[in-house]
């Protein structure tokens, strides 16, 4: 799975996966499947230094909505879901800077 072109407005802020930077995700390739149980977090910077996660789930029945969501994070917890999620297209410190 890959991230999906998404745009929402929390907080009276804008988070959009066009205008932001991916830095860190788990769709990677494990032999079998991209998915992590049928899931995939996807991590983004904004241009103004704001973190949110991309949140995707695949649907096996056309019938079932997607779940998929964007969610605003701190910079903290930015930083240790970076750690955790195994794929890291943007080294730390032009992550986190």
């Amino acid at each position: 799975m890959r991230p999906l072109r998404m745009t929402a407005y929390i907080g009276g802020k804008r988070y959009s996966t066009d205008k932001a930077t991916l830095i860190a995700h788990d769709a990677f390739w494990d032999g079998n499947s991209e998915e992590r149980d049928g899931r995939n977090q996807f991590l983004f910077k904004t241009d103004d230094d704001n973190y949110f996660v991309q949140y995707r789930t695949s649907s096996t029945d056309c019938f079932e909505p997607a779940h998929d969501f964007v969610q605003p994070i701190s910079q903290m917890d930015a930083v240790m879901l970076y750690w955790e999620l195994p794929e890291k297209p943007v080294e730390y410190k032009d992550a986190f800077q």
